[in-house]
Order: C-alpha cells, then sequence, then structure tokens
C-alpha cells in the first residue's frame, strides 16, 4: 500500500466515525412536540406567571364586557371600588373553572402548534439559565411597567390617538364621518 492509499482509507474511516458519532437531528412529531410543549408550560406555570396573568387577562376582559349590563341592571354607575371588586368576581370564578393544569394543557398545545421540538428545547434551557430565571422572575413587574410606560406614552398623546381612533372608525363607518373634524 502506498502512502496515499493509507491516507485515503484513514480519510473514509474518520469520515464514517464522524458521521457515526454525529447526533440524529431531532425528530419532528407531534408527540414529541407535545412532550416538549408540556414540559415548556410546566416550567412557566412553576412560577405561575402565565396561569396568573391569563386569569387577570380574563378577569379583565369579563370584567369589561358585563360593565354595561351591569349598569343597566343597577340603574346606575358603579364606583371604582366597585368595578375592581366587579373584576374580582369575575378572576375568582374563572380561577373556578380553569385550573393551573388545563392551563398547562393549552398552553402546551399552543407550543405545540408553533414550535419545533429543537425550539421547545432551546427555549426551556434559555429560561432554566441565569437569565431565563430572571425574567420568568420578573415577568409580571415587566409586564405591568411595560404596560404602564405605554399607558403614559398614549396619555401624552391622548388627542392625536383620540384623532387616529376617530379617523379609523370614520373610514369603517362613513356615516360617522359628520361627526369628525379634521
Amino acid at each position: 500500500m502506498t502512502t496515499r492509499s493509507i491516507a485515503m482509507i484513514a480519510s473514509v474511516v474518520t469520515l464514517g466515525l464522524v458521521v457515526g458519532c454525529t447526533p440524529e437531528a431531532m425528530p419532528d412529531t407531534p408527540e414529541l412536540r407535545l412532550e416538549k410543549a408540556r414540559a415548556l408550560a410546566a416550567l412557566e406555570a412553576d412560577d405561575g406567571a402565565g396561569y396568573e396573568k391569563t386569569l387577570n387577562l380574563g378577569a379583565s376582559l369579563a370584567k369589561d364586557s358585563s360593565l354595561d349590563e351591569l349598569v343597566l341592571e343597577l340603574g346606575r354607575e358603579l364606583t371604582d371600588g366597585e368595578v375592581l371588586d366587579v373584576e374580582g368576581v369575575m378572576r375568582d370564578a374563572l380561577a373556578g373553572v380553569l385550573t393551573t393544569e388545563e392551563w398547562q394543557q393549552a398552553a402546551a398545545a399552543i407550543y405545540a402548534e408553533h414550535f419545533t421540538p429543537a425550539e421547545l428545547d432551546a427555549a426551556m434551557k434559555f429560561y432554566a439559565s441565569p437569565v431565563g430565571v430572571k425574567i420568568l422572575g420578573l415577568r409580571s413587574t415587566l409586564e405591568q411597567q411595560m404596560g404602564a410606560s405605554v399607558e403614559a406614552i398614549v396619555g401624552q398623546r391622548l388627542e392625536e390617538f383620540i384623532g387616529f381612533v376617530d379617523q379609523g372608525l370614520a373610514e369603517l363607518f362613513p356615516e360617522l364621518d359628520e361627526g369628525v373634524e379634521g
């Protein structure tokens, strides 16, 4: 055998070992997606923020959709304290019918629909890192501060915001255009 033949055989063997040792790509099956998505939802549920946020958002939406009817039934406007109490009732009712486990199942199904197993693994790895743990721990605070910041910006530009709303509604409902000043 020549040196060239030995080098070629060594290259083929080395290539075979490298290919043989390379981990296979993770299969992308609905079952694996759901398994990984459940693990991510459980990780999020451990800090309680995802479930709590869902309860708070649902309560706010339920309150908003029922206030007009409640005002009509009572024959009077509600005080700010009563509005908060109504939202509390809605939150308690929602918590009575939506368990943490059901929330996790719903979240897992949604994650499984939109993310591959590899992406879900990457998300879990991130949330297990020190920065990910910090983000999960501060999520509610960060969202509240962001909401307050957005509210302040809109408040500072309220006239402009109202103008955009009026213009958009006038385009959707031309009969409203008579009341819009341009």
